[in-house]
């Protein structure tokens, strides 16, 4: 059965330019001759002639079997022989080494045509049934290092006789002329290809296996004949089988090329409002910095935001921002502390959990919370075992307080029903699912593989595509599917229907996952505009300082929350001096210290401190036949 997948051709094709080539060096594998006797018991009794020509220096060559071989022996054959069918006797016997499944021969040669003897029995690999005798075997496997010229093969049953009641199978679109003569069954290949599998189907009267016992105690025979039928009429009708659905493909491909493009030109989250500048800056600004932060993220909260917790928190007038005193500064930072100047009264419940969880110190001024005491260690990896341990608790501790401060925020209704399924999302990504699966178990039942593997295929579809359309196409389960259907058609006999179908699954797959499943509310569809509008005005250096010191500290705020605090902070230069005279500016006194003060990445319950956390944990911690055993590639060392 062929079965090239695309990679390994490729790779493949390297070596068979010039046979195998390694540097200065390379080989060919000019003849090969296989005789094949089955015995009275089941054991096939195998002789295979190599001929090889060598060019440059080797230790010597490999054969690898990857049934159960026994007694493998290699000689050298001095005199030039025609076949395989000679005596062993007063050959010269070369020194082997198994390894795994493979079996390595030592014998030099440099420049030189050589010939090789292989001898060895094959044993558990004929299933005896009450009528028929089955064999299911490949004499190599796609793991050839080069390609195989002149190969000859000749199979013998017990009694040396091919009579009515045997029948001979070949497991290939191409197959060359099969003739019994001398008792036997004889083919020949002019050529293999390195990554070709040539596998076989004998069957012949259980009555010769007069020493091997019944395997499975029913008859067979009808059965067998049967489904190599229907699989000899596979591959038969291989290629126009699959590549019918070529031109169907195409269509579909065509098809939700147009309806996908359609889609993304009127998607409803497709902004058509006021492109004013100045009128969705002022747009962010009036909205909570929290809330700004949770649409900015797609409605997420991450650890850091913490930070627009409390920036939200001032903003509404309940915390003050100013700089612990020096002599109780331990950091290299210069960290901020945010007091609590607010009532405590109508709080909602993620306000007052906040305060709670961070608003534990309190001196004349105040109950407040510094930054300070949530940065990460510099020195983590020079801290002691205990020590790490204390940090990691810490951090822990931290991870399950935020969750619930999101969990509160979440709940809160300003934060609910910001978005909604987009219906035609879902009616196209429900057809391309369903269609994608039916078009790959179609090509999965037309193929020649084996009839487990379809209904295995099919369950699997099923329960992921079930999966899928069940929660609404999420993102993720879609990669799965698409993922999924992608590795099954890896197994799939590539011809034009099969590159069609591929490309079917890239368009279906990359539309799915590009287009957007959800709508957002209008007023939401605005903001997130404005904050858009507003990451490109700080990338560039033209988001608006303010005209007041209040306006700069609240549009500092911003930049921190969105990830442009220093480019901003650069931006404000003279200006935030000039701001900080006027009054109790902390922000401004010294921009750039601010905004590397807010760096999430410095502190525990960030997300990216993660990395630590994981710095010293490591370690802890088908009837009958079915597939094909046999022999596995050739090669040379």
């Amino acid at each position: 059965m062929k079965k090239i997948i695309p990679l390994l051709s490729f790779i493949s094709a390297l070596f068979i330019l010039t046979g195998f080539s390694d540097g200065d060096r390379s080989f060919s594998i000019d003849k090969v001759d296989i005789q094949a006797q089955i015995d009275t018991d089941g054991t096939i009794h195998v002789q295979e002639l190599f001929q090889y020509t060598f060019d440059g220096s080797f230790q010597g060559m490999t054969r690898a079997i990857k049934s159960n071989a026994q007694n493998f022996h290699a000689y050298l054959v001095d005199e030039q022989a025609d076949d395989a069918s000679i005596a062993t006797d007063g050959l010269e016997q070369l020194e082997i080494e198994l390894d795994e499944e493979q079996y390595k021969i030592y014998t030099s040669s440099e420049n030189e045509t050589k010939q090789v003897l292989y001898s060895y029995d094959i044993v558990g690999s004929v299933t005896k049934y009450t009528d028929v005798a089955d064999l299911t075997y490949t004499f190599f496997d796609s793991s050839n290092e080069t390609d195989l010229h002149d190969v000859s093969i000749h199979l013998y049953t017990p009694a040396e006789a091919v009579t009515e009641n045997t029948f001979f199978f070949l497991h290939a679109k191409e197959k060359p002329a099969v003739e019994s003569y001398d008792g036997g069954i004889h083919y020949s290949y002019d050529f293999v290809s390195a990554d070709q599998s040539y596998d076989f189907r004998l069957i012949f009267p259980a009555d010769q296996l007069t020493a091997q016992p019944v395997d499975e105690n029913k008859e067979m025979k009808s059965s067998i004949l049967t489904e190599e039928q229907l699989l000899q009429e596979k591959y038969k009708n291989l290629d126009k089988n699959l590549n019918m659905m070529a031109p169907v493909l195409l269509i579909f491909i065509f098809l939700s090329v147009i309806i996908g493009v359609i889609m993304l030109w009127n998607h409803p989250n497709r902004y058509k409002g006021t492109k004013n500048k100045e009128a969705l800056i002022q747009l962010m600004e009036k909205n909570d910095p929290l809330f700004v932060k949770y649409v900015a993220n797609n409605t997420r909260l991450s650890g850091e935001d913490f930070i627009a917790g409390l920036f939200s928190l001032h903003q509404r007038g309940l915390v003050s921002i100013g700089e612990l005193p020096s002599d109780t500064i331990t950091s290299s930072r210069t960290p901020f502390r945010f007091t609590w100047i607010g009532t405590t009264k109508k709080l909602s419940e993620s306000d007052q959990f906040l305060k709670e969880w961070l608003f534990t110190k309190e001196d004349e001024q105040g109950e407040y919370f510094s930054l300070e005491s949530l940065e990460a260690p510099e020195n983590y990896e020079e801290l002691l075992p205990d020590q790490q341990k204390i940090v990691r608790d810490k951090m822990e501790a931290l991870k399950i307080q935020f969750e619930h401060w999101r969990k509160l925020v979440k709940e809160q209704p300003s934060f609910q029903k910001l978005k909604s399924s987009y219906r035609p999302f879902l009616a196209f990504s429900f057809v391309d699912i369903v269609l994608t699966g039916l078009f790959v178990i179609y090509f999965y039942y037309q193929d020649v593989l084996p009839v487990a593997s379809q209904y295995v295929v099919s369950a699997i579809l099923t329960i992921v595509a079930v999966s899928t359309v069940a929660f609404k196409s999420n993102k993720i389960l879609l990669a799965i599917y698409y993922l999924t259907v992608t590795i099954m058609c890896l197994f799939l006999t590539f011809t034009t229907g099969t590159w069609a179908l591929l490309a079917f699954i890239l368009v279906a797959g990359t539309l799915s996952l590009v287009l957007p499943s959800y709508q957002w509310n209008d007023d939401v569809k605005e903001l997130r505009y404005a904050i858009k509008t507003a990451k490109r005005l700080f990338s560039t250096n033209q988001y608006p300082t303010g005209t007041t010191p209040e306006e700069a500290e609240t549009k500092m705020q911003y930049a921190i929350l969105l990830g442009y605090g220093n480019m901003f902070a650069k931006q404000l230069g003279s200006f935030a001096d000039s701001y900080a005279s006027l009054g109790h500016f902390p922000l401004l006194k010294n921009p750039v210290s601010a905004a590397s003060a807010f760096d999430p990445s410095i502190y525990l319950i960030a997300s990216s401190s993660a990395v630590m956390m994981g710095a010293d944990s490591q370690g802890g911690g088908t009837s009958g036949g079915g597939a094909a055993g046999g022999g596995g590639g050739a090669g040379a060392f």
